[in-house]
């Protein structure tokens, strides 16, 4: 997966009308969205599929969200944890980043603070990205052709004129 133009999500929720008020919130297609309710499922997708970040409720029946945690850490590409509580305080909030968790969100999700949180995720997750490129590259954001060298001073760009 290109993570950057494409962002694989995981909820993970016991709670369905959460995950129908993610899903309404996150209608755009290059956000794949997928559903687990506990633990040992996302455990085996994000072992299996590449996930960028894990929305993930603070308890859940066969675990909680610092559980989680450490098993993101052992993914392929550590994906962002970010928790949901519908308690979601300052004490929480802390905790979750004091151990490296993302951030926090309330439950009912609000539109502008689940895309402002899931952005900020996302282009960490890009800058990081951008930071292991070859020496002197470029994204280039095509399939299969990831990475071009700058060109040349010299050279024309693309209006067919010499830059000065």
């Amino acid at each position: 997966m290109d993570p950057i133009t494409v962002v694989g999500i995981l909820h993970v929720t016991p709670v369905e009308a959460d995950h129908a008020r993610l899903r309404s919130i996150l209608k755009y297609p290059n956000r794949q969205l997928h559903w687990v309710r506990g633990c040992r499922d996302a455990f085996t997708l994000i072992n299996s599929r590449p996930i960028a970040i894990v929305l993930c409720e603070a308890l859940l029946p066969d675990g909680d969200w610092e559980r989680m945690l450490e098993e993101t850490r052992r993914a392929p590409e550590t994906p962002s944890l970010i928790v949901s509580s519908h308690l979601a305080d300052e004490r929480l909030w802390a905790e979750v980043l004091n151990l490296g968790g993302w951030d926090v969100l309330a439950t009912p999700f609000e539109a502008e603070e689940v895309a402002r949180v899931l952005l900020s995720a996302h282009l960490s997750r890009v800058r990081a990205y951008a930071s292991r490129r070859p020496p002197g590259a470029a994204y280039r954001g095509q399939a299969g052709r990831k990475w071009m060298t700058r060109r040349p001073a010299d050279q024309p760009c693309f209006s067919g004129r010499v830059p000065a």
